[in-house]
């Protein structure tokens, strides 16, 4: 499904765009959206639209207190 979704930009390459994480983040998914997120970045440029609370290495989803924490301080990334 995601790979479906890569815009190849002529100038910039491969882009992916992911807004609506709560989907991926369903437990019954057994998604790991780490992994996902480190395999889709080594090749693309991925943006995240990320409904949630991050610091240096972790993105928290929703809450910092409660939330589902991912750790991505092995990516490259820029917060906007």
């Amino acid at each position: 499904m995601l790979q479906q979704a890569i815009y190849i930009h002529p100038e910039f390459g491969k882009i992916l765009a992911i807004t609506n994480v709560g989907i991926l983040l369903e437990p019954e998914i057994k998604m790991d959206f780490s992994a996902l997120l480190d395999s889709y970045s080594q090749n693309n440029t991925l943006f995240l639209k990320w409904p949630g609370e991050s610091d240096t290495d972790n993105l928290y989803f929703l809450t910092k207190e409660q939330g589902i924490k991912i750790f991505i301080g092995n990516l490259s990334h820029i917060k906007i």
